[in-house]
This record gives structure tokens, sequence and C-alpha cells, in this order.
């Protein structure tokens, strides 16, 4: 999935609320926004631990 933000604040604001749901994996600013693309956590397999 993908969510663009109109600026960091925005989108460290939706990071604070969905980091239980959601798994980042990229991150671009692109014209002065951040877009994030992004994944459900429970559809990610876990690291495994060494």
């Amino acid at each position: 999935m993908t969510e663009t933000f109109s600026d960091w604040t925005s989108y460290d604001a939706w990071l604070v609320k969905n980091y239980e749901q959601y798994a980042v994996y990229k991150l671009d600013e692109k014209d002065g926004k951040v877009v994030a693309e992004y994944r459900d956590k429970s559809t990610t397999a876990a690291p495994e631990k060494k």
C-alpha cells in the first residue's frame, strides 16, 4: 500500500497512530511530499531470530 503525506510531521503522526498495524518498508520524498510504502503486519512474516 502507498500513502502520501504533505510533510514529515503528517507522516510521523500517521506512523504513531498506525505502528501496531502497518510495517513501512520504503520512504521517499517527492516534490516536498513524503511517500510511504507499507504492508499490514498481519500479512508480513516476522524476521527470524538468530
